[in-house]
């Protein structure tokens, strides 16, 4: 058997990944981020995946919305979901897999953390022809001073996460 699993920015996570290990008498498990393949893709006979991904987000500023607001739309433009985990449930049940655990974490990291986190994330696909076609230069400037201003803050609840949280087992005898 393997455990397969995804820890989004949270050292919380990856320990209950390694306790899941251990309750489940795993010898080995793969522990990363988020990437272009989906660990639900990579669920093996006889294995167990942890997978923590984005479900919901709260934010009060509107420079964290409007951020947001860029980034899933960026994102569906590609066929993507900023809230992946909306979905894990129907996807690990579509490949054969059981649902031992689903919850909803909610995490309020810092602001300082969000913010040069979206930041670097706004820098990177700023130029994209999706994003110049939908906004134009002072707006995205706009929000890109605005999260620079608070990459130093250390407070919390301007924005909250809702992180959904799943194991699934996949038996042999399944499909």
């Amino acid at each position: 058997q393997g455990l397969i699993g995804l820890a989004v920015g949270s050292k919380p996570a990856a320990a209950a990944m390694r306790n899941a290990a251990g309750r489940l008498g795993q010898q080995q498990a793969v522990v990363g981020c988020g990437g272009e393949e989906t660990p639900a893709t990579r669920l093996l006979d006889n294995g167990v995946m942890v997978e923590e991904r984005l479900e919901s987000t709260e934010a009060v500023q509107d420079v964290l919305r409007r951020y947001l607001q860029i980034t899933s739309g960026l994102m569906a433009a590609r066929g993507g979901e900023l809230y992946v985990g909306r979905e894990l449930g129907a996807m690990a049940r579509a490949l054969g897999g059981r649902v031992l655990h689903d919850d909803i974490a909610l995490v309020s990291p810092t602001t300082g953390d969000v913010a040069t986190m979206f930041g670097l994330n706004l820098r990177a696909y700023r130029d994209d022809s999706w994003v110049l076609a939908h906004y134009d230069a002072a707006t995205l400037d706009r929000i890109a001073a605005g999260l620079a201003a608070w990459r130093t803050l250390t407070d919390r609840g301007r924005i909250r996460w809702g992180v959904r949280q799943m194991i699934v087992e996949r038996s042999s005898g399944l499909p």
